[in-house]
């Protein structure tokens, strides 16, 4: 009996839609191309530059590939440059400052051509051979020449009292050669900027057969003067090849340790120079004091300058008066006078006291002597400048019988010429709010005072006070960071701020500024060389021979996960920029 299949018909069907599809997958095979073996491969190198005379060389390449029986290649050629200074992946067809040489079709073999009138001294060539084969561009290795070897002086970076000079040799790789030293020399002068003169410095990095980069760094450079540096190369045969470019360059304003430091560490100094000599201490000299668990100490020191970084401590007087933290010190007709203050114990702003020390008392030993009393309410992070033989006092802060801050503003003048009980007077107040632990300096007679902070937020305005017309007016505000228990001070008709303490992130400030009341609004403040060692609040700072010296003050650091003060008691002489 014969039994029917349902599944042949469907079947049968399947392989006449199989015949089609076959057919198509067929057609696309030979859309895709040859075989692997009957790719086309083209190979490119480049060869080793000739020179072909004076001025000449000869570029050559080769190109290999698969099956010769193809079409010519697009193009073929070179491309070459003078003094590269991008990378080996950037040099190509089309870049700003590549040079094509085309030759046109080509299908395989070796090519050359010869480059005339070129420099034989100064000059580094990078050449690369290329083929354009079916819409790519293929290129050869990157070849370099050059008819000499050649000393580039580059840059110069300086900070403080060191510059490092940069400059790039080049040529050594192309011609496989080698020298025995290179570096740089500075000079004082162009004259003497030759190995064979007496020169200022060298620098000596020995031997090479590499292209590429080189610095020098040179210390112990001299303040306001200009300086002149080369590059240079020495031969194997004694030949030294100088870079054309001199690089001209100024070392300006800076930072220098000084021999002898503070006597111990210290913060929340009183500080003034008298004559020749400079004085710090009724200071801080723990975490106890900071905290104002406890007040200052009362010892004091005097520091006598002999050459520069050069000078002696000596142990004063011990302090006549009540030691307070953010006392307010200012020099006077030969004397130190420190009031004010918060003495961290007790009635803690109850130093209304004013002492000097004068150092031709006590048969020339110097002692303290109580001179007169603030006419105001007692504060601490008050601020003083000198004028014409009067002093001005104000702003500040202070904690009512509630502890709520209460922040000042007010300014007096003090006359320590006249009679007792008519010294002071009441001048015009600071313009704005209250402020604490602001910055003062003098020049031209006019009293400047900035930053600080208020009850809202650390400040960054800055007065000017003219005592002719009892006024302040605004000047430009210092362009960087507001701050409290900064350093300050003139020297030569500019005024001078850095340091101290920005509470917007807890950070301790090493920066300084320069101000000249003479430049035009926008431009009165001049960023200059930072404080070497580090940020800090509340360091002492004297002025002597035209150098500020500054000494101690306080900062943070982090031990076993915790936050700890920090008090320096390192000292620092800051020579200013002469012009």
């Amino acid at each position: 009996m014969k039994t029917n299949n349902p599944t042949k018909p469907a079947l049968k069907r399947l392989e006449w839609l199989m015949i089609p599809l076959l057919c198509l997958i067929l057609w696309c095979t030979g859309c895709i191309g040859p075989k692997l073996d009957q790719l086309d491969f083209v190979e490119v190198q480049t060869k080793i530059p000739v020179p072909a005379g004076v001025g000449s060389l000869t570029v050559g390449g080769t190109i290999n590939r698969t099956l010769l029986e193809e079409d010519s290649l697009g193009d073929h050629g070179f491309i070459w440059v003078e003094n590269w200074t991008g990378t080996p992946a950037d040099f190509v067809l089309g870049r700003p400052g590549v040079k094509t040489i085309s030759l046109g079709k080509i299908q395989q073999g070796d090519f050359t051509h010869t480059l005339n009138n070129l420099n034989v001294e100064q000059s580094l060539y990078s050449i690369k051979a290329y083929a354009v084969a079916g819409g790519r561009t293929i290129y050869g290795g990157l070849e370099r020449f050059s008819f000499n070897f050649v000393v580039q002086t580059d840059t110069v970076s300086i900070n403080n009292n060191e510059a490092t000079l940069s400059a790039l040799l080049f040529g050594l790789e192309a011609l496989r050669d080698s020298i025995i030293d290179h570096g740089h020399i500075i000079a004082r002068d162009t004259a003497n900027l030759y190995l064979n003169k007496p020169f200022f410095k060298k620098s000596n990095l020995k031997s090479t057969n590499d292209d590429g980069v080189f610095s020098s760094e040179f210390e112990g450079l001299s303040f306001n003067t200009t300086y002149y540096g080369k590059a240079y190369a020495q031969t194997r045969d004694g030949r030294f090849v100088y870079s054309k470019k001199t690089l001209t360059f100024r070392v300006k304003d800076g930072w220098l340790p000084v021999k002898f430091r503070l006597p111990a560490q210290q913060a929340h100094l009183v500080s003034g120079a008298i004559g020749n000599s400079g004085f710090m201490g009724v200071a801080c000299l723990d975490e106890l004091c900071l905290n104002a668990s406890n007040g200052p100490t009362r010892m004091a020191y005097r520091f006598d300058v002999e050459q520069d970084t050069v000078g002696k401590w000596t142990e004063i007087a011990d302090y006549s008066g009540i030691p307070a933290k953010r006392s307010t010190s200012f020099t006077l007709n030969n004397r130190l006078y420190v009031t004010l203050g918060d003495r961290g114990v007790g009635n803690r702003y109850n130093t209304t006291s004013i002492w000097a020390f004068d150092p031709s008392e006590n048969g020339g030993e110097g002692n303290w002597i109580l001179t007169d009393t603030f006419p105001a309410t007692g504060r601490e992070g008050a601020v003083a400048f000198v004028i014409n033989g009067k002093a001005y006092i104000g702003s500040g802060r202070r904690l009512d019988a509630t502890a709520n801050e209460v922040l000042y503003s007010d300014f007096y003048e003090y006359s320590p010429s006249l009679e007792r009980g008519q010294r002071w007077k009441q001048i015009a107040s600071l313009p704005g709010s209250g402020r604490s632990e602001a910055a003062a300096f003098v020049v031209n007679n006019r009293g400047y005072v900035g930053t600080g902070f208020s009850a809202k937020e650390d400040l960054r305005d800055f007065w000017s006070y003219n005592p002719q017309s009892n006024q302040w007016a605004p000047v430009d505000s210092l362009p960087y960071d507001p701050r409290r228990g900064a350093i300050s001070f003139s020297i030569n008709g500019k005024g001078y701020i850095g340091t101290g303490f920005k509470s917007e992130n807890s950070a301790y400030l090493s920066d300084l500024w320069s101000f000249d009341p003479t430049a035009a609004r926008g431009k009165q403040w001049q960023p200059r060389t930072p404080l070497r060692s580090g940020g800090r609040s509340h360091a002492g700072l004297f002025v002597v021979n035209n150098r500020a010296y500054l000494g101690g003050g306080r900062s943070i650091f982090v031990r076993n996960n915790n936050l700890d003060f920090l008090i320096f008691s390192d000292f620092w002489m800051y020579t200013p920029e002469n012009n």
